[in-house]
């Protein structure tokens, strides 16, 4: 994100350049413009946050600008399009505007924060930085509150998968981490360290920590599947579990530092099969699990 004529100017990722499908095919096609438009807010969302060239008075701003918009309290500019749309959304689909409001309470935390200083504190970023996303998507498919818990636990490990991968743009550009403060005391280093071309013999301690509690998560999640009743929605979800595993599994082999660690083409087809042909009902699933 740049600045041209005193105006941000968004360079980002789109929904295709994700690691994890946003709306794919296996979502019903009358739901996935709702998810675009709850995508599409908070990406811009994440960009404001994310500008270098902002200051964090000025980042707030915006972000405040964000949810007076969404909530009605103020007309739209066209900064703040993607609100306007993503209200009228909230409006047809009766779904609490928390779920993104939640949203701008961590994207006003990145603005400000730096890092944080145990897992516990990130944990808490999670649960408003990821764990709205896809509670949102829970509730446009009307799923029991019983699938929120797993749904925490997977979306806060697709997020930690997410800045493990940036671990070093983000400290190298942003002067942000989401690794622990606290582990990097414990081996007697800093944050400079994520700045290397390679992981140290003192960071590694660290990074395997950090990939050994996004496993935890995933562990959790994994029953997710089982309490999901829409059918379409379940096989998501076992597609997005299969490629956070199969990324985890690349972090362990691969070092973050020296380059990014990418899913390929077969991983995307081959998670694909697996949540069509696994998410076809629970009962199949119960048996894989037992």
């Amino acid at each position: 994100m740049i600045y041209k004529n005193g105006e941000i100017i968004l360079l980002t990722k789109t929904y295709k350049d994700e690691n994890f499908p946003v709306a794919s095919i296996l979502i019903p096609k009358k739901i996935r413009p709702h998810i675009m438009a709850y995508y599409d807010f908070a990406r811009y969302a994440d960009d404001v946050a994310d500008n270098p060239i902002l200051s964090p008075k000025e980042k707030i701003s915006i972000l405040d600008e964000l949810e007076d918009v969404l909530l009605g309290k103020k007309n739209p500019t066209e900064k703040t399009k993607c609100a306007e749309k993503l209200k009228k959304s909230l409006d047809m689909t009766k779904i609490n505007p928390t779920r993104a409001t939640d949203l701008l309470i961590a994207f006003r935390m990145d603005a400000k924060e730096k890092s944080y200083n145990s897992w516990i504190d990130l944990m808490e970023y999670c649960k408003y930085s990821a764990a709205p996303v896809g509670r949102y998507i829970l509730d446009l498919h009307h799923e029991s509150t019983a699938t929120y818990w797993p749904s925490d636990m997977l979306c806060s490990a697709l997020q930690i998968i997410n800045h493990l991968q940036d671990s070093k743009n983000d400290w190298q550009n942003l002067k942000r981490a989401y690794i622990p403060e606290l582990y990097f005391k414990n081996q007697s280093i800093t944050y400079d360290e994520l700045t290397k071309n390679h992981i140290t013999e003192k960071l590694k301690p660290i990074i395997n920590l950090m990939l050994k509690q996004t496993e935890g998560l995933l562990i959790e999640a994994s029953t997710l599947p089982l309490v999901t009743f829409n059918r379409r929605l379940r096989m998501e979800i076992v597609v997005i579990h299969t490629l956070a595993q199969k990324l985890l599994s690349r972090l362990k082999k691969q070092d973050i530092l020296a380059s990014h660690v990418d899913l390929h083409k077969t991983d995307w087809i081959m998670a694909f099969i697996s949540g069509i042909t696994r998410g076809l009902c629970r009962k199949q699933l119960m048996i894989r699990k037992k």
